[in-house]
């Protein structure tokens, strides 16, 4: 089982710009030993007041129980509180904002979603302006499709193990843990733990899944399934499911519409 108590807390913070940086790594215990004032910088960005109120029910022993504190508070709030939360969420980039950007900026943008592997982003970006987010989606997929045989191997290695927290991208920890990915029983993860490495060890690469709106019965038994497979369909099958994952990734911070 986890230890909960251990358990690290990602805590994104604004950069200067008003985006966000990379997350510092602060486990729970030392979250609940802040006072008021290192709280809220820790974890009050955006609308500090939610923090502050669920402050004073520390400690949390888990990162769920802080949440659930935060979700609480929101819903005691005022509607017109809980409007200006709402309208304090920046609206998605429009195509057409994307399709704006200098290089820098748009690697920033969606460099990312090709889980560390910027050069993705780097090589669709002459193809600008996008008239669609689809059409991004596929300049990005047929950048992958030209690259060498030894990039894309490097692009699949590049994520990480299902319910493994080393080198995981932001993005993937939250998309793992939607999943209930880290919320395992000690039998399913010993499960998945074996077939990851049984995995790993016959294909040269770990096992990738969009895991969006599945639930974990679900990839457990697909990972099972295609342990299966012959390396000459498998490699494929992994990069289909890599396309799959950008394109709810742009979903996420791109809007659908054209302006």
């Amino acid at each position: 089982m986890v230890r909960q108590v251990a358990q690290p807390l990602r805590l994104p913070r604004p950069d200067s710009s008003g985006g966000l940086c990379l997350p510092d790594s602060m486990t729970v215990a030392e979250l609940n030993s802040l006072d008021l004032p290192a709280f809220l910088a820790a974890a009050g960005w955006g609308s500090p007041w939610v923090a502050e109120r669920a402050w004073p029910q520390r400690p949390f022993v888990t990162l769920e129980a802080l949440h659930a504190a935060m979700v609480d508070a929101v819903a005691c709030a005022s509607p017109a509180e809980q409007l200006a939360l709402i309208r304090a969420h920046p609206d998605p980039m429009t195509i057409a904002q994307l399709n704006s950007l200098d290089l820098p900026a748009f690697l920033a943008a969606v460099g990312w979603v090709f889980e560390h592997s910027p050069w993705v982003a780097e090589r669709a970006w002459p193809q600008r302006p996008f008239a669609t987010l689809q059409a991004l989606h596929k300049a990005m997929v047929d950048a992958v499709a030209r690259a060498s045989p030894v990039e894309q191997l490097a692009l699949i290695r590049a994520h990480p193990d299902l319910g493994a927290r080393a080198r995981m991208s932001a993005a993937s920890e939250g998309e793992q843990a939607g999943a209930g990915l880290d919320r395992l029983s000690a039998a399913e993860f010993d499960r998945l733990t074996r077939l990851n490495s049984a995995y790993r060890e016959k294909f040269g690469f770990p096992f990738i899944f969009a895991v969006k709106g599945a639930p974990k019965h679900d990839i457990l038994a697909a990972l099972e399934a295609r342990l299966a497979a012959g390396p000459e369909s498998e490699r494929p099958a992994a990069l289909g499911q890599i396309y799959r994952i950008a394109q709810f990734r742009l979903e996420s911070v791109i809007s659908c519409t054209t302006s």
